[in-house]
């Protein structure tokens, strides 16, 4: 048993020890069952399967393409040695559901224009790269608009109930000689 979870475990192994997977299953951090939807999104997005072997860095890899998705926010594998073989249960932690969007640091941006871009995900889990594509609508509105030098300045940060704010620099010129 030990030795099973020591080739998983070991990044300093020359030769990294095969294993058999034995199941694979998705749940969130307290070991509950996730949205259907969002569990066929790991599935679909991972390489291990069951009745086939696997290694800690396939295993990596998996964890790197559930990130990838851009619907979690934390995604960890905790294998479990069984009498079959080893089960690998992927932890992810879902992004909430997009509420509202604000936006901190604008004078000249119209509330209007916000929601336009964004109000379609509204209602959604939050998606980070169809946000990201919401970013780049929010820039480029800047940039039709005259504002040359505004720009969204930092990583969307996540609050309570699905908030998310974005911090703009708007890049004022004082002075011109």
């Amino acid at each position: 048993e030990d030795e099973i979870n020591d080739g998983l475990e070991d990044p300093e192994t020359a030769e990294e020890t095969q294993v058999l997977v034995a199941e694979v299953a998705v749940t969130d951090p307290d070991g509950e069952l996730i949205d259907p939807d969002l569990e066929n999104t790991v599935y679909d997005a991972i390489d291990t399967r069951p009745g086939e072997t696997t290694t800690r860095s396939d295993i990596q890899e998996d964890i790197n393409s559930i990130f990838a998705t851009g619907f979690f926010s934390n995604v960890r594998a905790v294998p479990t040695d069984t009498p079959l073989g080893v089960r690998v249960t992927y932890v992810v932690d879902p992004n909430p559901v997009l509420t509202q969007v604000e936006v901190e640091g604008s004078d000249v941006l119209p509330d209007e224009i916000i929601d336009d871009i964004f109000s379609p995900q509204y209602g959604e889990i939050i998606n980070l790269l169809e946000f990201q594509d919401g970013i780049l609508e929010l820039n480029n509105w800047y940039q039709d608009n005259g504002y040359v030098l505004a720009q969204v300045i930092a990583a969307p940060e996540v609050g309570e109930g699905g908030i998310v704010t974005l911090q703009v620099a708007e890049g004022v010129i004082e002075d011109i000689n």
